[in-house]
C-alpha cells in the first residue's frame, strides 16, 4: 500500500478545516435569522470582498490570553469576554464602566468580590488592546459560534460592516 505524502495530508486537513468553517458559518447563518434580529436584517453577508474577516481579526485579538484557555468552556468564556470588550471599545468611553458593572453582574452576581474585580481588569485591559492594536475597526460584533475538534478550534463572527470612509472625499 501507497503512503500518502505530507502535502497530501495537508491538503486533506485544509478541506476539512474549510469544511468546519463552512457548517460553523453555516450554524451562525441559520442561528442570527432565527433570532429576533433576523426579521430585521434582509440577508447575511459572508466575508464581504475588500473587508477583513473578523473572525481573524478576533483571533488576533485574543491571542495572547490563548494559552490561558486550556478547554473549550474556557475558550468560549475568553472569547465571549472579548466580545464584550470589543464592542464596549466602540462606545463613548463615559458609558463603558456601567455597561461593565453589567455585565459582571449578569456574569458573576454579587457573591464574589474578587472574581468581579479580576473580570473588570480582564475586561479594561481587551478595551486597551483594541483601541490600541485595531482603533481604526469600527465594526460592531452581533455573535459568534466556537466550534471546537480534538485539537484545534473554529471562529465563526458576524458582525455589522464597516462605516464608509467619508474623509478621503
Amino acid at each position: 500500500m501507497a503512503k500518502k505524502s505530507k502535502g497530501f495530508a495537508e491538503l486533506v486537513q485544509m478541506q476539512r478545516d474549510d469544511q468546519l468553517g463552512q457548517r460553523g458559518m453555516n450554524k451562525l447563518r441559520q442561528k442570527i435569522q432565527n433570532s429576533p434580529i433576523g426579521e430585521k436584517i434582509g440577508g447575511i453577508v459572508t466575508s464581504p470582498e475588500g473587508v477583513a474577516k473578523m473572525s481573524e481579526v478576533l483571533e488576533e485579538f485574543i491571542e495572547p490570553y490563548l494559552d490561558t484557555a486550556t478547554n473549550s468552556h474556557d475558550r468560549k468564556i475568553l472569547v465571549g469576554m472579548a466580545v464584550t470588550a470589543w464592542n464596549l471599545a466602540l462606545m463613548p468611553a463615559s458609558k463603558r464602566q456601567p455597561l461593565i458593572k453589567e455585565f459582571i453582574l449578569d456574569v458573576v452576581g454579587k457573591g464574589d468580590p474578587r472574581a468581579s474585580q479580576e473580570i473588570k481588569d480582564i475586561i479594561n485591559e481587551l478595551i486597551d488592546r483594541k483601541l490600541e492594536i485595531f482603533p481604526d475597526n469600527q465594526r460592531f460584533i452581533v455573535e459568534f459560534q466556537l466550534q471546537e475538534t480534538r485539537n484545534q478550534f473554529h471562529l465563526s463572527v458576524a458582525s455589522t460592516l464597516m462605516e464608509p470612509d467619508t474623509s478621503a472625499q
